[in-house]
């Protein structure tokens, strides 16, 4: 018995020490960038671009189409946007189109003074470099 216990530890420590050696280098990883990681940067960035938008509750010319209901919705009663944040959802990738549900949350102050704090969820679509929700 005792033995089986320490054959069952060594081959723990031995998978562990092999994660480790996979995991713990970022050159390694970077290394082994395979080409989907590339549609998540993209999908990333699209995530970012659509941050940047409705931080100004003025359309500008470079924006995703589509932001003007999610912009509507951040900036209702609001006179100035604290932060805005966003967490995502696995995505889909259907070819060189990668969509995904993206909860984006917006604090910010009313006219009164009171913090305001809210979440919507929308999805947010990446194909061929053009972003759109």
């Amino acid at each position: 018995m005792r033995k089986a216990l320490i054959l069952v530890g060594l081959i723990l420590l031995a998978a562990a020490g092999w994660w480790i050696y996979k995991n713990a280098s970022i050159e390694r990883l970077r290394g082994e960038f395979r080409p989907w990681m590339a549609r998540l940067e993209r999908w990333r960035d699209a995530n970012e671009a659509v941050r940047r938008s409705l931080r100004s509750p003025k359309a500008t010319s470079a924006e995703p189409d589509g932001i003007a209901d999610l912009r509507a919705w951040a900036w209702n009663g609001l006179d100035r946007l604290s932060y805005i944040d966003y967490r995502v959802d696995r995505p889909k990738h259907d070819g060189e189109t990668t969509t995904g549900p993206v909860t984006f949350t917006v604090g910010g102050v009313r006219g009164d003074g009171a913090r305001v704090e809210r979440s919507a969820s929308a999805t947010v679509t990446e194909s061929a470099g053009r972003y759109s929700i």
